[in-house]
């Protein structure tokens, strides 16, 4: 069995034996569904870049394995990533990774949230790449949908509409200048932004129509 499958195959089972998703079915599909989102812009980015394809799409599968357990406090959600690294290590180890690929997916799975590890290591264009597929997702359609669900943005009257949009493509162009680990993987995030900016641009349109 290769390394992607069986790595797929151990997410799948941590995922269905915890008892805190097992709680939250809503939580689990979203994280699994954007986890799988996420390899795939990980084979993108590697498949483009000539980095290691099965590397990167195991660190983007395992990336956000901590969310098997709560997260109570914003402390917990930010370590999220650390407490990824230190879940998946005994998982890595069996796969027959070079001792420096396994360390650069672990680095690249502590850093993604807060850029931040709890161990000493190089950073490197591999581990980079782990928290550029998962900001590719997280700027994607999907997200923008999510989000105006999460700001319950159909409860607005319209001037709060009007504001909201006007943040939202504030918050677009503060990204401007973003460059990521990649040409392939700065490409494809700066295609999402725009996406998103002109989706709120129409959406702002519309609204002051009616003013």
């Amino acid at each position: 069995m290769d390394k992607v499958t069986k790595t797929k195959e151990y997410l799948t089972d941590l995922f269905n034996q915890s008892e805190y998703l097992k709680e939250q079915p809503l939580q689990r599909e979203y994280r699994y569904d954007h986890t799988l989102r996420v390899s795939y812009w990980g084979k993108e980015i590697a498949t483009k870049e000539g980095l290691d394809v099965e590397a990167l799409i195991v660190g983007c599968l395992l990336h956000d394995i901590s969310y098997i357990e709560e997260m109570p406090t914003k402390e917990a959600w930010l370590n999220h990533g650390r407490r990824s690294a230190e879940i998946a290590k005994p998982f890595l180890e069996t796969l027959g990774f070079d001792n420096t690929t396994m360390m650069d997916i672990l680095y690249g799975i502590a850093i993604h949230v807060d850029n931040k590890s709890d161990f000493i290591w190089n950073k490197s264009i591999l581990a980079d790449s782990i928290s550029d597929a998962d900001n590719i997702d997280r700027f994607d359609v999907y997200r923008i949908y999510e989000t105006l669900e999460y700001d319950k943005f159909s409860h607005m009257n319209n001037s709060e509409k009007i504001e909201y949009c006007q943040t939202r493509i504030s918050r677009v162009n503060s990204n401007a200048g973003v460059e990521f680990a990649t040409v392939s993987a700065t490409q494809l995030f700066h295609e999402r932004l725009a996406t998103m900016k002109e989706f709120f641009e129409k959406m702002l349109e519309q609204c002051q129509r009616t003013v």
